[in-house]
């Protein structure tokens, strides 16, 4: 996989296409990417015939990756639990302050949902206001949440299955940027009431991520726009079939699309024991997951 790819002018050709060498200031930067990648995978597919089962077996392993960057490797995690002792023991307070009023845990989770949700659109330059995704949240409610008796306790797959309101029912504007705030808070409800109806399990998991992912892209233009991307076409939500850089950072070295499944796989094993630990805080490892 890695070896082959960093000797043949096809990358080059590639990267130059996905506007990683558009411009001749960004030289040097792909130069230093590349050598950072032969030196993360040289060393173990050196000696590898590109193609043979051994090949790709190590490439499919994703252990290059993760043996170099070390993604399950608690020890920056407890320290970083070990400076936010006190923040966390307030948290801690409010959970027990909570923990016997369920009704107002449960509308003071709520509450949160469009705020964050809009947020997290917002960052990724969605020019909705604040103000019009309350409005949104309320149409979800009169339109999705209340009328579905048992919505709190739906399944991620029969959620992913549901027919959400259109777009154009919760307002006039842009509908692929009001399609994008709907699907946040669709999802952000969802998984707060999974959370909330299950205290002290793990958590969600990797098929659960995959769904809510397709959810997410629901009626967008990055769900029409995956139709027509580069490479091979894969189903939403499902694992990219390419290699990936980010131009605003590009010595930032994500696992190859070919590593990407087994890397998930143990990472979310991970999480299942490290819960079942009790090392980490549970914002902690939340976190974690996140990032």
């Amino acid at each position: 996989m890695a070896t082959a790819i960093f000797k043949t002018p096809s990358l080059w050709q590639k990267a130059t296409v996905r506007g990683f060498v558009s411009v001749p200031r960004q030289l040097k930067t792909t130069t230093q990417r590349l050598k950072l990648l032969q030196s993360i995978y040289e060393p173990a597919f050196g000696h590898l015939k590109p193609g043979s089962p051994e090949h790709e077996a190590l490439a499919k392993s994703g252990k290059v990756w993760e043996d170099h960057f070390k993604p399950r490797d608690l020890g920056p995690w407890l320290e970083v639990q070990k400076k936010l002792k006190s923040t966390l023991e307030s948290v801690d307070k409010l959970k027990i302050f909570f923990g016997g009023r369920p009704e107002l845990r449960s509308s003071v989770t709520h509450s949160l949902i469009t705020e964050w949700a809009h947020q997290s659109t917002a960052i990724e330059a969605n020019p909705l206001s604040l103000g019009l995704a309350f409005s949104i949240a309320k149409g979800l409610e009169s339109q999705l949440f209340s009328p579905y008796e048992d919505f709190g306790s739906i399944s991620t797959q029969t959620l992913s299955d549901h027919d959400l309101p259109p777009a154009s029912n919760l307002a006039s504007e842009n509908p692929s940027q009001v399609a994008e705030l709907r699907n946040q808070i669709v999802v952000s409800r969802h998984v707060s009431d999974s959370a909330l109806a299950n205290p002290g399990t793990a958590g969600i998991a990797l098929d659960e991520i995959k769904l809510l992912t397709r959810i997410l892209l629901r009626d967008t233009e990055s769900e029409e726009a995956a139709k027509y991307s580069w490479g091979p076409r894969v189903p939403l939500g499902e694992f990219r079939a390419l290699p990936i850089a980010v131009r605003s950072n590009p010595p930032r070295i994500f696992p190859y699309h070919q590593e990407v499944p087994a890397c998930m796989k143990r990472l979310f094993e991970w999480h299942n024991e490290t819960h079942a630990m009790g090392q980490l805080h549970p914002l902690i490892l939340a976190t974690k997951l996140c990032v």
